[in-house]
């Protein structure tokens, strides 16, 4: 308990570390002399105005040897100060802990046994270098007792003092308990092998402190000895495993058992191996998911999985998966044999654990069983699809599609989804002929995969499942693959869409229409034309998505003459998004956004305003000045003009400054007034 308070105290005491912004520049030592002059009266609650400063000086003497060394004389002055208050001393501690050098070891040191300054002055010491620095923390420690004590005892361990080690050992025999707990818990830190004793069955003093500490501090004395046998694991392992054996004895706390297990896996694996198997075994959960974790990492390649694997019919049921599952995340085909059997368990948790198993420890060998269970439905099938796309392999893809023609519709259902999961392009043809299935589960996997899978040459299947279709579910399935596979192959695909246009439906030419507008090109783009030239509203809403700065020109043809008023208004909006590619040269820009604000309604105007607040040119700010007293359009106007006027200024001072003026008397929204306010104050400093 001691020791926690001790630690809560110094970590209150860091924060004084952060209070002070960091400040930049020379240092100013006018403001360093008054600061200094004044530091000795301060106390709490009174103005930290002269700290401030020297908190400043501190930040900038980084890198300033002689700065450095200044400042630390005057804070070892005011420290010894005999009319310095005693928080004037503690932030002096503060800042030496900072800056301070072995040069200040003689006024802290006899500080370290006055009550009311000890932790100050330890926590300035502890964070300087040099052996001088730990002998007289060890030096103070023989002299105080209680808090006083245990703080010293503290700092030794977070200063790693191996020095200190005898004394430390001597301490665990202290008759204050929490002065015996905080010397065993500096052991563990500084991890020095005389605290573990010899071992060859020696038990060490720190380890012979775990078995005699009283129960109020058992549970430090557990961590401390952990901590050391930590620290130890990668300088000695014969002395941490000593350690970890005997924290891992039967009578150790479930906590304990499972650190120490932890540890004997990293430092003696091989010899660790049975008793994970055997925890695996045990009545605690956490103790069996802590040796589960463990097994992923096991050393041994398949010879330790194939052990491991054949623990698994040992165990119960119920604790069947989390080995499964820690099988699984070694990925080693050595787990395969008791994988499957596994997966034929009566139990749905150990089934279902074995079959996402196969996702990593699997071949091609296991996919019909994978389809089947997918077939199934339920947790089994959700868990097997999800197998089915991890497996690993391209004989898998091809086990896959040799399984299309034996499977049922069920199964064929599962296998095409898989296969598109899998993004199997090598399935393409396959799964084509598919698309004409009778079945229409069948027939709409088959064409929802070809979207992910196929090409161009799918293509024709996929305009036919189109054209074909008896519901909106079909033709939403083809409308969607098509346009996936238009997205990819682009120009390509565009003869066949043209082809499939004669005779289809307005529900499929409209499709095709939205293919044509993915694959692009000058002929996709010149048949959504003429077809939308005609009112067609298919064709009028695949244009819209048109996303190349050619389709400007017939948009603004179809927003000026269009009798459709739904037509003209996606038109002009399309015009707009448009106008707003990077690839769109400002000059057509512009004037597709001049045209808009003539022909456009409201909502429009107010989108091609915004589009014009994008282009920081002074032309843009010529037309947005139009409308920055327009009642309707002020907003959307002043907003963008703000936008882009410190980018125009030098352009046009006189028009930018009488726009600002305008939108300062017209605008309602405090944000763009605040701003075009600055803005008018920046360009009168200007003059």
């Amino acid at each position: 308990m001691h020791s926690r308070i001790a630690g809560m105290f110094l970590a209150a005491c860091a924060a004084g570390l952060v209070f002070a912004a960091p400040a930049t520049g020379a240092i100013d030592k006018a403001a360093v002399d008054k600061a200094f002059a004044e530091l000795p009266k301060y106390d709490w609650g009174n103005s930290r105005a002269a700290l401030t400063a020297i908190d400043d000086a501190v930040v900038q003497s980084h890198g300033d040897e002689a700065a450095r060394v200044d400042l630390e004389t005057r804070l070892l002055a005011a420290l010894a100060a005999a009319d310095s208050t005693r928080a004037a001393k503690q932030f002096c501690c503060r800042k030496l802990a900072m800056i301070g050098t072995v040069k200040a070891l003689p006024a802290l040191t006899p500080l370290l046994v006055d009550k009311d300054m000890s932790h100050m002055a330890r926590y300035a010491l502890e964070r300087i270098p040099g052996e001088e620095v730990s002998k007289a923390l060890r030096g103070a420690a023989g002299k105080l007792t209680g808090l006083l004590k245990i703080g010293m005892i503290n700092s030794l361990g977070a200063r790693r003092d191996a020095g200190s080690t005898p004394m430390l050992v001597g301490l665990l025999k202290d008759s204050d308990p929490q002065v015996a707990s905080a010397a065993a818990c500096a052991l563990g830190r500084i991890g020095d092998v005389s605290a573990a004793g010899g071992f060859n069955g020696a038990a060490g003093p720190l380890m012979e402190y775990v078995a005699s500490a009283p129960k109020e501090t058992r549970d430090a004395a557990y961590d401390a000895a952990l901590e050391l046998a930590t620290g130890l694991a990668g300088t000695d392992k014969p002395a941490a495993a000593g350690i970890f054996e005997k924290l891992y004895a039967a009578d150790r706390p479930i906590r304990v058992r499972c650190a120490a297990l932890k540890g004997l896996a990293t430092v003696k694996p091989a010899e660790a191996t049975p008793e994970i198997l055997k925890a695996l075994a045990s009545e605690s959960p956490v103790f069996r998911g802590t040796a589960a974790a463990l097994i992923k990492d096991l050393p041994g390649g398949a010879e330790t999985t194939a052990k491991c694997a054949a623990e698994i019919t040992k165990l119960a049921q119920d604790d069947q998966p989390v080995l499964i599952d820690a099988l699984a995340a070694r990925q080693d085909p050595a787990a395969l044999p008791a994988i499957r059997s596994a997966a034929t368990s009566s139990n749905e948790k150990v089934a279902i654990a074995a079959i996402a198993a196969y996702g990593a420890v699997g071949d091609a060998g296991c996919v019909p069983a994978l389809v089947a269970a997918a077939a199934a439905g339920g947790g089994k099938g959700a868990a097997a699809r999800s197998s089915l796309q991890r497996l690993r392999g391209k004989d898998v893809d091809l086990a896959l599609i040799a399984a299309l023609d034996k499977a049922d519709p069920a199964g064929k259902v599962q296998i095409i989804g898989a296969l598109a999961d899998r993004t199997a392009a090598e399935a393409a043809p396959a799964i084509e002929k598919l698309a004409a299935s009778d079945n229409a589960e069948v027939r709409q996997a088959a064409v929802a995969a070809i979207g992910a899978v196929g090409a161009e040459k799918q293509v024709p299947a996929l305009v036919a499942s189109l054209k074909s279709a008896k519901d909106a579910a079909g033709i939403e399935a083809a409308d969607k693959a098509l346009s996936a596979i238009c997205t990819r192959v682009k120009a390509k695909a565009v003869d066949d869409l043209l082809a499939g246009l004669g005779g289809a439906s307005p529900e499929a030419q409209a499709s095709l229409y939205n293919a044509l507008a993915r694959a692009g090109g000058e002929k996709a783009l010149a048949t959504l034309v003429a077809a939308a030239k005609t009112g067609n509203d298919g064709a009028v809403r695949a244009l819209v998505t048109w996303t190349v700065p050619n389709g400007i020109t017939p948009l603004l043809d179809i927003a000026s003459t269009s009798t459709n008023k739904v037509h003209k208004v996606l038109a002009t909006r399309g015009v707009i998004s448009l106008a707003r590619l990077k690839d769109t040269p400002e000059a057509d820009a512009l004037a597709a956004l001049a045209k808009v604000m003539t022909l456009a309604d409201i909502p429009e105007k107010l989108q091609a305003l915004a589009a014009l607040g994008e282009i920081p040119t002074i032309e843009s700010f010529k037309m947005l000045a139009t409308f920055v007293e327009d009642k309707a359009l002020a907003e959307a106007a002043g907003s963008a003009a703000v936008k882009i006027a410190p980018k125009v200024m030098d352009k046009d001072k006189a028009l930018v400054r009488a726009t600002l003026e305008k939108v300062l008397a017209n605008t309602k929204n405090p944000r763009t007034k605040r701003d075009a306010g600055q803005l008018l104050g920046a360009t009168a400093k200007g003059k």
